[in-house]
């Protein structure tokens, strides 16, 4: 269950944690048998801090925002997906590269769950890809991001 702060704390899809920090970053907890896509807000110089279940490579996540590299290379190249941009600078939704980059995480976020299905250990039945919103720490565009954020289901049967 996540806190009933609803501006600090955000769980819309179910599986992955967000949670904003003090310097305006965010921690996102990824779920087993996920692979979170973060979009919104980011900023070079505070990037945000992405966990994963301890021990476990059956989980991916990338960036896609404002100053991205700085947290995708924080992430474990094990639950990295490739494709994620490597922006230093500011982005705009409008921006072709913005787009771009978009359309990269989600075909590196389709493999990474492809990969993750194929593991030895089997130890996902299902993957949820799920865009997940660092927020920008103003309520009103926080929330009228909720409702648009790309999630699919990849069924792993299909890959063993």
């Amino acid at each position: 269950m996540v806190d009933k702060n609803s501006i600090n704390h955000w769980d819309y899809l179910g599986l992955a944690k967000v949670s904003r920090n003090e310097d305006g970053s965010s921690t996102i907890k990824v779920g087993k048998c996920e692979v979170a896509i973060i979009i919104g807000h980011g900023n070079y110089n505070r990037p945000h801090t992405v966990t994963f279940p301890h021990g476990l490579s059956c989980s991916g996540a990338g960036v896609a925002h404002c100053g991205s590299s700085s947290t995708n290379a924080a992430i474990p190249e094990a639950n990295r997906i490739l494709g994620s941009p490597n922006r230093t600078d500011d982005i705009y939704s409008g921006d072709d590269r913005y787009a771009q980059g978009i359309q990269a995480i989600r075909n590196g976020a389709r493999r990474k769950a492809e990969e993750i299905c194929r593991d030895v250990r089997q130890c996902c039945k299902k993957v949820k890809i799920r865009s997940v919103y660092a927020p920008k720490g103003d309520i009103t565009t926080d929330v009228s991001k909720r409702d648009s954020l790309h999630t699919e289901t990849v069924d792993c049967s299909q890959y063993r």
